[in-house]
């Protein structure tokens, strides 16, 4: 990362000032937002007004759409320079621009005209727009397209996980390894608060399929409710087996805590 260019150096700046300006102070003061499970009430407006005004939410879109276009040779890097640099903030806000960045490649590379116009015109008009894509087996009937973000379908299930007392670390380093290990493609996101045995603050935690965010231990809980919670999204994993799977670890762990 020595050698990165003009462009690279001006945009993590930019970033680092949005993400210790804007995300940081947000998450501080309204972390219990993650508990909502109404999609549209859990990012603010502001936070994606604020992405879009500093150039990254259509990062990889053709300058003639109006978007931010990279130089060729170290596009990827780039991208992954601001993921790391908006991930410090929030992991979610990460993985939603990056979902944008990802598709804005596909559609510039391989989409016809029309649907760049139609795909591209969307995004750049509004700051609240988000993109996705999903992959179909071939048949007639089906427009092989690129479609916006929608609710939960083929599997994918969201939950909201809590543990009715303290937790030892190694209980739940052991239940999630074993979820990694087994369906960690499936794990599509996990984030939350934990109450572990001997420590005085919440520990934030975060997993993104088979990568696990470093654990960050708050130094004071928010308000009197100490329970800990974990919200779960995935694909075709029930909130009965990752409860039982919790209790079973618990129950065989040294300590039965």
């Amino acid at each position: 990362m020595s050698q990165l260019s003009e462009e690279q150096r001006l945009m993590r700046q930019s970033c680092r000032d949005f993400v210790d300006d804007v995300v940081i102070p947000f998450i501080r003061g309204n972390w219990q937002r993650e508990w909502v499970m109404t999609p549209e009430n859990r990012l603010p407006p502001e936070i994606l007004v604020g992405a879009d005004q500093i150039g990254i939410r259509t990062l990889g879109v053709p300058e003639e759409f109006g978007g931010v276009e990279l130089e060729p040779g170290t596009e990827v890097q780039t991208f992954a320079l601001i993921s790391e640099e908006i991930a410090r903030g929030d992991s979610g806000l990460s993985d939603k621009l990056v979902q944008n960045w990802k598709v804005s490649v596909l559609l510039r590379n391989l989409a016809p005209r029309h649907l760049q116009e139609i795909w591209f015109k969307r995004l750049t008009e509004d700051p609240q727009f988000l993109l996705a894509h999903c992959l179909t087996e071939p048949r007639d009937d089906v427009d092989h397209g690129f479609v916006a973000e929608a609710d939960h379908s083929d599997g994918i299930a969201s939950f909201v996980l809590h543990l009715d007392r303290a937790i030892s670390w190694n209980v739940f380093a052991r239940t999630m390894e074993t979820l990694i290990a087994l369906r960690g493609s499936d794990l599509l996101r996990v984030k939350g608060f934990l109450d572990v045995e001997g420590c005085q603050g919440p520990v934030l935690v975060q997993v993104v399929q088979h990568l696990a965010h470093p654990p960050v231990e708050l130094s004071a809980w928010p308000d009197s409710d100490h329970q800990s919670r974990l919200v779960f999204i995935t694909r075709h994993i029930a909130e009965n087996h990752v409860r039982d799977l919790f209790n079973a670890v618990r129950t065989l762990s040294p300590q039965g805590r």
